[in-house]
């Protein structure tokens, strides 16, 4: 009966009953996690070591970084850029009117930029004024989107409410829809699952009290009674606890089975699964390498959706985020001061540029830079030399501007010979 029931509702209970019994002899975590087919959530990564320091890292790091307004504009000609003041960059770098801090907002989208699908939250807009800015997580965010391939079009669905694109930041990562980006977690699942395995043995060989695995051998047939007895032995001996001893009678004998490539090759592996992990992440112990590395796409993903979705139409073509790295590629207090030196000699950097830099107080009287007096700078939109020592202008073609040259072709400023200084 149970036959023809199992053919009407075709289900299979022989085969998942098989299943099940495989799948109760395996105590190997890793064998049962390859087995079952599992996939690694971000939780489960995240409770790997060198991933979890990685992440915290990079998204640290960048949450430190302070975003900037500028605006361009010509003057004279010349098109200069500017900082501005604006409460945008306050709420994106101090108090972002939700919950979360600057810091904390910064720190919280990067994360989902890495992990997740993408960094997204709400602009709160009254008006054409940016009031607040509200992270949202990436897994209670939803897309609903057209199947148009060249016009796509979407909205975005939180706690099943429908909001247009521009209302929302969206920080993502290797997409290719413009709506959803692609996490490390999904790109290299196969690296970081083979580094959750491996944490996973080594907790099954902690709990097992580091005992070895082998077998027992006996001359004589046991009966049930007495392997009930021998199996719940041998489950305290590796259940870690005080009561971990097994006496064999006699004619028994344990055999130790060899250990496995993973128990051989375990330290050796966990080092190079890290060093695959920091390659993932790009993460360096070279702070410049870091940031261009790890940082620099990341601040470049920021800027551009801040740029896209934060700004009004009628500011774009003049206004602009960055992100200001200054402070992380500072450099050790010598190495500055020599490459400030350098600059002052060279003639492009003045003295009250070198203390903003330095967040010091600017001089009155220091705005002015150092050119030595046997230069000689020649403007290559006019065509004009200037000579500082003799303070003359030349331009190319006309002769007026310099000093005439004296009659025996030396400087005018020096003595003839036989003159005395009363011209006898």
């Amino acid at each position: 009966m149970g036959k023809i029931r199992d053919f009407f509702t075709g289900r299979s209970p022989t085969l998942v009953d098989q299943t099940d019994a495989i799948m109760n002899g395996v105590d190997d975590p890793i064998l049962r996690a390859i087995l079952t087919g599992n996939t690694l959530t971000r939780t489960q990564a995240m409770t790997i070591p060198e991933v979890a320091a990685d992440v915290d890292l990079i998204s640290s790091t960048f949450a430190t970084l302070p975003v900037r307004l500028y605006r361009k504009r010509k003057k004279d000609g010349v098109v200069q850029i500017e900082e501005v003041n604006d409460a945008r960059t306050r709420l994106l770098n101090d108090d972002t009117g939700d919950t979360l801090d600057g810091f904390q907002f910064k720190k919280a989208m990067c994360e989902d930029y890495l992990m997740g699908k993408g960094g997204y939250a709400f602009i709160n807009r009254i008006g054409n004024k940016v009031e607040s800015i509200h992270y949202v997580p990436c897994e209670d965010v939803s897309i609903e989107h057209n199947s148009d391939k060249i016009f796509k079009k979407y909205r975005i669905r939180v706690d099943a409410n429908a909001y247009e694109p521009f209302q929302f930041l969206k920080m993502l990562r290797s997409s290719r829809t413009g709506w959803s980006g692609t996490g490390i977690l999904d790109e290299v699942s196969d690296a970081l699952n083979t580094a959750y395995k491996t944490i996973l043995y080594q907790l099954q060989m902690v709990e097992k009290g580091g005992n070895k695995k082998g077998f027992l051998t006996t001359e004589n047939r046991l009966g049930d009674k007495e392997i009930e007895l021998l199996r719940r032995a041998w489950a305290n001996l590796y259940s870690n606890n005080t009561d971990n001893v097994v006496v064999l009678n006699k004619g028994m004998k344990f055999q130790e089975s060899s250990n496995n490539a993973v128990e051989m090759q375990l330290n050796s592996s966990k080092i190079t699964l890290d060093k695959e992990i920091d390659t993932l992440f790009h993460t360096d112990d070279n702070t410049e390498k870091f940031v261009k590395k790890a940082i620099l796409p990341i601040g470049t993903a920021f800027k551009t959706a801040l740029n896209r979705d934060l700004l009004l139409e009628s500011e774009k073509n003049s206004y602009f985020f960055d992100i200001d790295y200054t402070e992380t590629l500072k450099s050790s207090m010598k190495e500055r001061y020599e490459a400030y030196q350098i600059g002052r000699n060279a003639g492009f950097i003045g003295i009250n540029e070198i203390r903003k830099r330095e967040n010091l107080p600017e001089v009155d009287g220091l705005d002015v830079i150092d050119l030595g007096l046997g230069s000689t700078l020649f403007n290559m939109k006019t065509g004009e030399t200037y000579v500082p020592n003799t303070g003359s202008i030349h331009k190319d073609g006309d002769d007026s501007g310099g000093s005439p040259p004296a009659p025996d072709g030396k400087e005018p400023d020096e003595p003839q010979e036989g003159v005395n200084d009363d011209g006898k």
